[in-house]
């Protein structure tokens, strides 16, 4: 397999600091405030903002015949968030449409990183859980204790000393988050070329996992035989995703 690519200016790169974030591809965001209850969850600013992301994202990537109806659903989510005013939306929608299987909207949720109040420091007795409780205990009691006593049970952070305190904590993907600051700038993956060829319905994970495959056996060969020429190359996905490949047919 042959694969052709262009050389870059060196005006034309810039070198990202190892916990530089946003320029690593992830996505800062933060809750303005702490949620009085659960049910304030899907009005939060932060969670308003990925779907819109989410929606535009889906919206660019025209050749994906799935992305025209994710496009419509996370339209109608964002139409419930900023008009719904009991604030009451599906967790089941909210849950589908965070984990969405579409390579280039899992890419970019896996890199948000948010800074909020964490369920696991209240427990079922907290006002936090008690409203969305107690309106389940109206139809399902059993239910509603069923939560309660698994909500108690998730309950682990207020024992931490460090983070005891209430105060809102960073959460992030913890495998891509320390693959991202490895001081090291390890091999051509999947994920970085599926920055570039977004659509699964044109060039398949197979193929893109064999076109890595075939990198990284050769990159003597391919001149990315340093640690300088190996960053380069990763940071051309990062900053400049429209590198011109050159895939032959199969």
């Amino acid at each position: 397999m042959v694969i052709l690519f262009r050389a870059m200016a060196a005006a034309d790169v810039e070198r990202a600091n190892q916990f530089d974030l946003e320029k690593r591809g992830f996505i800062p965001l933060e809750q303005e405030d702490a949620p009085q209850s659960i049910f304030q969850t899907p009005k939060e600013s932060w969670l308003r903002q990925v779907y819109g992301q989410l929606e535009a994202l889906a919206r660019s990537e025209t050749r994906d015949m799935y992305s025209s109806g994710y496009t419509e659903q996370y339209q109608k989510l964002l139409k419930q968030m900023d008009l719904n005013q009991d604030g009451v939306i599906d967790a089941g929608e909210l849950w589908r449409f965070l984990h969405n299987t579409q390579p280039h909207i899992r890419y970019q949720v896996q890199r948000l990183v948010v800074k909020h109040h964490s369920e696991w420091l209240k427990d079922g007795m907290s006002a936090l859980w008690q409203a969305a409780l107690d309106e389940q205990a109206k139809k399902y009691p059993d239910m509603a204790l069923y939560n309660r006593d698994f909500i108690n049970k998730l309950v682990w952070m207020k024992d931490v000393p460090e983070i005891r305190s209430g105060e809102a904590l960073w959460h992030m993907h913890p495998i891509v988050f320390l693959d991202a600051i490895a001081t090291s700038c390890g091999r051509i993956t999947l994920a970085m070329l599926r920055m570039i060829w977004t659509s699964s319905a044109i060039v398949s994970d197979e193929l893109l996992q064999q076109v890595a495959d075939e990198l990284n056996a050769n990159l003597e060969l391919c001149n990315l035989n340093t640690e300088k020429r190996l960053y380069h190359f990763r940071l051309r996905f990062i900053r400049r995703p429209g590198l011109n490949f050159l895939l032959p047919k199969v």
